[in-house]
């Protein structure tokens, strides 16, 4: 049995009056400026009502779900900084999907994004955007060519369109990919950057040929917002200047994702421990995470309910599992602190989902630490489980670490 994201794995007492935990709740509410779906289309609506000539400007709305997640993911690695746009093209009738991402190298990432729904043209609404660890180089006067001669090249696996030459036997290198050009210094909060234009379409101009694209540093990391939108739904061309006010808009929506380090749970006295972060599927501005500890082997998937490692508990034996959620506009009994404290009057075995017949036995409990929702479920080999087993758990509770999480 799978258990949906930010869904409790056993029912847990509710205060009278308190409605049920229901991802409806949860799904693409504002965080960092995600848009919920409606505010989305009625601030793209807006745009599309203005008179004259402000309607030809490309659309921005909050970013969707769907960008914030993919940022989210990234930062959960715990590489260096990223950074998320609250900005993002959309109309009425656009659908963002991540169609490609780079995100398990430790030296940069990327996240590619589509919307064929809402810009039906031949790039279909092609944004990119990315970081890498090194600062990338801003040298460069409009017109020329970039990277310049001598200046730190960034990484080729990237994307950002430089010369790429091909030898070819017996005659002139085949020039396989033209360099993007300087169109003009910016700033990004404060920060410098460049404007680039990629002077030709795919394949030559690259895989962001045609792109306008806004490259900055922060804390001496380099990032990088590249759009195409060549068109609007309408069929109309978009104007350079249109699309490099879209650029610098989204760069400087730009703000860091902090990371969502799991419940860290002590490994000493001979406990197997874990954890991992869970799919956010259904909504795609959560976070949760899962982490473990148990005397014996643990079998079981992350966020699946223990059953193959309960069949395994002797006795004495436990299992500790520990939940750190995050959700927009979450209930407020959410942000309520109770104490991690195991009673014995709390403890039984009639617990849902018990595959032992009554031989393992459960206590759970929620609380809201350091910025997340926890659930922790402790599992005991005995129906009454003695005060040895009982004083182990809590130690294992009062030991266990949470980083702070501070997503807004």
């Amino acid at each position: 049995m799978h258990h949906s994201f930010l869904t409790p794995k056993h029912p847990r007492p509710r205060r009278p009056g308190v409605p049920i935990y229901s991802l409806l709740v949860a799904l693409i509410a504002i965080a960092l400026g995600v848009a919920t779906v409606g505010d989305a289309f009625a601030e793209a609506s807006q745009a599309a009502a203005v008179p004259g000539p402000a309607r030809a400007r490309i659309p921005l709305v909050r970013a969707p779900a769907a960008v914030f997640g993919a940022c989210v993911d990234r930062a959960a690695l715990q590489k260096f900084p990223v950074l998320c746009p609250t900005r993002y093209p959309m109309i009425r009738t656009s659908a963002v999907a991540v169609t490609a991402t780079q995100f398990h190298s430790p030296s940069f990432y990327w996240a590619e994004f589509n919307d064929p729904s809402g810009f039906p043209s031949a790039d279909g609404g092609h944004l990119i955007l990315g970081g890498q660890a090194q600062p990338l180089s801003l040298a460069g006067q409009p017109g020329e060519a970039w990277p310049r001669p001598g200046q730190p090249r960034p990484l080729q696996l990237l994307g950002l369109p430089m010369l790429r030459m091909t030898p070819v036997k017996a005659g002139k290198p085949f020039v396989a990919e033209l360099p993007a050009r300087v169109f003009r210094h910016t700033t990004v909060e404060r920060h410098s950057g460049l404007v680039l234009i990629a002077r030709a379409d795919y394949p030559t101009g690259g895989w962001m040929g045609g792109h306008v694209i806004v490259i900055w540093n922060s804390d001496d990391h380099g990032y990088f917002v590249s759009l195409h939108f060549a068109q609007s739904r309408s069929g109309r061309a978009y104007t350079v200047a249109e699309r490099v006010a879209a650029a610098l808009a989204i760069a400087r929506s730009s703000r860091p994702i902090p990371a969502a380090p799991p419940a860290i749970l002590q490994r000493e006295g001979g406990w197997y421990t874990g954890s991992a972060r869970l799919d956010a599927t259904g909504c795609g501005a959560c976070v949760q995470t899962d982490s473990w500890a148990s005397t014996v082997p643990y079998r079981d998937a992350p966020n699946d309910f223990p059953h193959l490692t309960m069949a395994m508990l002797g006795r004495n034996d436990l299992i500790v599992q520990v939940s750190r959620s995050w959700q927009p506009s979450a209930p407020r009994w959410m942000s309520e602190r109770h104490p991690l404290r195991i009673e014995r009057s709390q403890i039984h075995s009639n617990f849902e989902g018990n595959t032992t017949h009554g031989r393992v036995s459960m206590w759970g409990t929620a609380s809201w630490r350091n910025g997340s929702f926890l659930t922790v479920y402790v599992y005991f080999g005995s129906p009454t489980p003695g005060a040895t087993a009982i004083d182990r758990a809590q130690r294992e509770l009062d030991t266990t670490r949470y980083r702070t999480w501070s997503i807004h």
